[in-house]
């Protein structure tokens, strides 16, 4: 009976170690995936902080491709009023030469 007593606490101190050595390489496992959990989260922030980057810049372009929309019809609009200002004068310009040779056949 002692001899199976003796038997059993050595079977209950080895069963006891391996139980002792699986809480520890659950540990260590815990503390690796908290460290790779970390290390996901910053390279999260770091994704969306770059992605928040990317939608201001694009939203800048945008208002820059805007803004040169209206430049581009302000200009055409000019050079429309600009060549309307030529003709008028071209006009005007005949008109004085035709009334410049109509006094000159007065005289």
């Amino acid at each position: 009976a002692e001899i199976e007593h003796d038997r059993r606490v050595k079977d209950m101190q080895r069963n006891q170690a391996g139980l002792e050595e699986l809480v520890r390489n659950m540990r260590v496992e815990l503390e690796n995936a908290r460290d790779k959990n970390k290390t996901l989260q910053q390279q999260l922030h770091r994704k969306l902080e770059e992605s928040s980057l990317v939608e201001s810049r694009l939203s800048a372009m945008k208002g820059h491709e805007e803004h040169i929309r209206d430049l581009q019809a302000q200009v055409a609009k000019e050079r429309v009023q600009r060549q309307a200002a030529e003709r008028r004068i071209a006009v005007e310009r005949d008109n004085s030469v035709q009334k410049m040779q109509g006094f000159e056949g007065d005289l």
